[in-house]
């Protein structure tokens, strides 16, 4: 690019007046913003000049010659949406004597020597490969020529393989040069009516022609990236979208990224603090005559530790800048009992109060909680979800735009741009972690400039440096002790053989008086729910490697069939509609039902004080935190709980849980063991906002990013 040259979207490769108007939309406003179009993931093929059965459900890259290709049409049963396919059949267009994979085990349970020497034997190998969603593919493959052919192999036949979810290009490595034996690939967050080729190639020129300038966030010393072990930030973009086959190479142009992410989060929050602190919010002034109403009307009586966490939060709600306070607090801790002091504090100034649940079951219950205390009370507790009637609706809306006080209780139903407070003075967000700050401020804002007091509150207790990077806005409150004392929760680890006994050991538990949870990290699939993925996301999915969950017999679906042959059970997952959800949990907190198999929909804030085990299936599949988040689900009650993680992997990660209960020390051990898998897997490392940084790995990034 030429020094001063000013360079635009459409002057990029593949870059129209329309797809530039897409790009622009999406917020790439130039060719400099799209070298931060981080991928979403990597891919890894092995290069292959020819296909062995060493291959059979790898991701491969291999160079064939087409003999022929054809669309075809149809519909999927369930749903009657339209699909497009292309079948291409092709050969190898390598030299077959390259392909010399290693022998399998035979069908007969030999070494199988003999078969790999009889497949090999028959020639070039007959290729089958399906394309999905491109009408034209099959006339430019009917062409002739020799293509680059991507996807996951599949057995079809003892002369042939087929291809799933494959994807084309022309062949370019015919320079003679003997080609990698990996290639990775970056895969891009989508951008509405732009092809991937399309993004990829515009990213790629643009890396080009921004080959010159120059984007130095303040980590560009030669020393520090020396002592770090990482590349300049320029070298780093270029391995981020232009991989080499070196993984050691890619992770560190990784970090290098996560850098640049770190530096860049730590400055929004240090701006969004900044300008909190120009805002001008309703003092709630809480006398000793207004505290000792609120003691009078909570559930049982404040620990000191509660107490001091109220007095903190009352000293932030008496001044009129706005609160911005995170509260801390491992699972029982009593933060709900906070949140309830604190919502009685703006009622008494006769101020709204909205408290925002992640999901429609811990709304609820809070509901419920809330109503229990208030009962009598002339302060009415407002439920305000989805699947409200009407009239319920229309209630609630006139309420909040009245200004009389009240306490608003939902979900991110209360996010709707038709909801209107007039005289919210109070948001408590439960669960801050599974909002993202832009939702959080939906809320912020009313009609008399006035911002609300903001508690946020997370059961899942972070590291410092992650605290300071996503909540440095917030000042912060811990709860570290249990306002009564209850016994640890026995932990142990088995293998996923013990099922069987176990399932009986359930029904056992349930016939003394006891109340069972089991958790499965997936839903799995019902028979009708074939057919679902086609499309460009079942391309993905299959070129990811995700497992198809249909005869998947750890996931919940089937877990709640297999139980419910020795004893009644209901379940609870994220595709069921919230009146199902709730007459399973209602028959579960009664005591009508004895076991309840969920997905994590009840991580968080599910009160059953009967509940005496909990039961993870898979457990290597969740983190730390989280599994001890579900174990706090059980022992609130008169009666020991058991916590049973069933794995087979179980690993240094796991026993932890057997020997600590302290929610505190297992969330800094979690960040410090658990990593992000495998580098080639998706980047978001659990939140919305980064592509490279992993908060579980890079703190010591975050670290040098905050001086």
């Amino acid at each position: 690019m030429v020094d001063g040259e000013q360079v635009a979207l459409e002057d990029l490769r593949g870059v129209g007046p329309v797809t530039a108007m897409r790009l622009r939309a999406a917020g790439i406003g130039a060719p400099a913003d799209l070298r931060l179009w981080f991928p979403r993931a990597f891919r890894e093929y092995a290069v292959r000049q020819a296909l062995g059965a060493a291959d059979l459900g790898r991701l491969v890259e291999v160079q064939v010659r087409c003999e022929k290709a054809w669309m075809r049409r149809g519909r999927v049963p369930c749903c009657e949406a339209r699909f497009e396919l292309v079948d291409a059949v092709a050969t190898n267009a390598g030299d077959e004597a390259h392909a010399a994979p290693a022998a399998p085990v035979g069908s007969d349970g030999s070494d199988g020597a003999d078969e790999a020497a009889a497949s090999e034997a028959v020639g070039p190998r007959r290729i089958e490969a399906r394309f999905f969603g491109n009408r034209h593919l099959a006339t430019k493959l009917s062409s002739g020529g020799v293509w680059r052919l991507r996807g996951r192999v599949a057995a079809l036949g003892k002369k042939s393989f087929r291809i799933e979810a494959a994807e084309v290009a022309v062949a370019r490595d015919g320079d003679g040069a003997p080609l990698p034996e990996l290639r990775i690939e970056p895969v891009y967050p989508r951008v509405p009516g732009i092809p991937a080729k399309t993004l990829r190639g515009a990213i790629h020129d643009a890396l080009d022609r921004e080959a010159g300038s120059a984007l130095d966030d303040g980590f560009e010393d030669e020393a520090l990236l020396a002592r770090l072990g990482l590349p300049p930030l320029r070298v780093a973009l270029r391995e981020i979208h232009a991989p080499s086959f070196d993984v050691v190479r890619l992770e560190q142009a990784r970090r290098r990224v996560a850098l640049l992410e770190a530096r860049k989060a730590l400055d929004e929050v240090r701006q969004r603090r900044e300008r909190w602190r120009e805002k001008r919010a309703w003092p709630l002034v809480a006398d000793e005559r207004v505290r000792e109403r609120v003691r009078a009307r909570l559930p049982f009586r404040p620990s000191a530790e509660q107490e001091r966490c109220i007095a903190e939060i009352l000293a932030d709600l008496g001044r009129e800048q706005p609160m911005a306070r995170l509260l801390q607090g491992d699972v029982g801790s009593g933060k709900t009992l906070i949140a309830m002091a604190t919502a009685l504090v703006a009622a008494a100034a006769k101020k709204q109060t909205v408290l925002l649940a992640p999901t429609t079951m811990l709304a609820d219950q809070h509901v419920r909680r809330f109503s229990e205390s208030l009962a009598g009370s002339r302060l009415p507790v407002l439920r305000f979800t989805q699947g409200m009637t009407r009239r319920e609706r229309g209630e609630a809306l006139a309420r909040f735009k009245s200004g009389e006080p009240c306490i608003a209780i939902g979900t991110h139903a209360l996010l709707s741009e038709d909801v209107d407070f007039t005289a919210l003075a109070l948001l408590i967000i439960d669960e801050q972690q599974r909002f993202g700050v832009r939702q959080r401020g939906q809320l912020f804002d009313d009609a008399h400039g006035r911002y609300p007091h903001v508690l946020v509150m997370s059961a899942t207790p972070i590291p410092r440096s992650y605290a300071n990077a996503l909540f440095g806005d917030l000042d912060s409150s811990e709860l570290r002790g249990h306002p009564t004392p209850r016994a640890p929760v026995r932990t142990t680890v088995h293998g996923s053989e013990v099922w069987p006994a176990l399932r009986a050991a359930i029904a056992s538990e349930v016939a003394r008086g006891g109340r069972v949870y089991v958790v499965c990290p997936r839903i799995g699939r019902a028979p009708d729910d074939l057919g679902d993925d086609l499309g460009d996301d079942l391309a993905d999915d299959e070129a990811d490697g995700r497992s198809n969950e249909l005869d998947d017999p750890k996931a919940a679906i089937a877990t709640h069939a297999d139980l419910s042959r020795v004893l009644p059970t209901v379940l609870v997952h994220g595709r069921q509609d919230r009146r199902e959800q709730q007459r399973a949990y209602a028959a579960f907190r009664n005591g009508e039902v004895g076991c309840l198999v969920a997905t994590t929909v009840v991580e968080v804030g599910i009160d059953v004080p009967e509940a005496t085990w909990m039961v993870v299936r898979d457990a290597e599949r969740l983190g730390l935190s989280q599994l001890h988040q579900l174990r706090g689900r059980v022992g609130r009650g008169g009666r020991h709980g058991r916590c049973l993680l069933l794995s087979d992997a179980a690993s240094e990660r796991l026993r932890l849980l057997e020997s600590c209960n302290d929610g505190f020390e297992i969330a800094e051990a979690d960040w410090r063991m658990r990593g992000s898998g495998e580098l080639t897997g998706r980047l978001q490392h659990g939140h919305e906002r980064f592509r490279c940084l992993d908060l579980g790995r890079d703190l010591d990034l975050l670290e040098l990013a905050l001086d």
